[in-house]
């Protein structure tokens, strides 16, 4: 694990100049030491650690925090989104967030209980605190849930059985 670690964080970041946000790990499975469950807690600790400058919200899946990866994990036709410049005036809007979509939680806003996530094109959308179950922790993602996206950089998990090994 401290092999992923490092290469996320460290090592590719300084070997070719991304951010450890642009680096998407692949794994075929969800549970167990190499799933994507185990994997986005250990990495939201290495990349996204809690801060008292960050807001955390208790989810389905485990804690969102303002800096974290996530990824709609179901279509969701209705809900708005918006683009704004720097100054808040809003340039662009519309409907529709789609399963796979990926995005960085911007702000998690306890007295209107939203959760703000800024997704590609600047595209900002707020989920009431009763839709987190739309959002899961994408630091890394099965290899089925990325089919039809591109990421820059992957790192991609396989294993030569049909478990994984206990790399603990």
């Amino acid at each position: 694990m401290g092999a992923l670690v490092y290469l996320v964080k460290t090592r590719l970041p300084e070997y070719i100049g991304a951010s450890p946000f642009e680096i998407q790990v692949l794994t075929p499975m969800r549970k167990g030491e190499l799933g994507v469950e185990h994997l986005n807690e250990v990495l939201q600790y290495y990349l996204n650690p809690a801060s008292e400058s960050k807001k955390e919200k208790e989810g389905r899946t485990g804690v969102f925090r303002e800096g974290d990866k996530v990824m709609q994990i179901k279509n969701n036709y209705q809900i708005e989104w918006e683009v704004s410049t720097k100054f808040g005036l809003t340039v662009d809007k519309g409907t529709g967030v789609f399963n796979g979509d990926m995005g960085v939680i911007t702000e998690i806003n306890e007295y209107t209980e939203t959760i703000e996530v800024e997704f590609d094109e600047s595209r900002k959308v707020k989920y009431g605190f009763d839709m987190t179950e739309e959002l899961e922790l994408a630091y890394a993602v099965t290899v089925h849930k990325s089919q039809g996206s591109e990421f820059p950089i992957v790192i991609c998990l396989l294993y030569t059985s049909p478990s994984p090994p206990d790399c603990s």
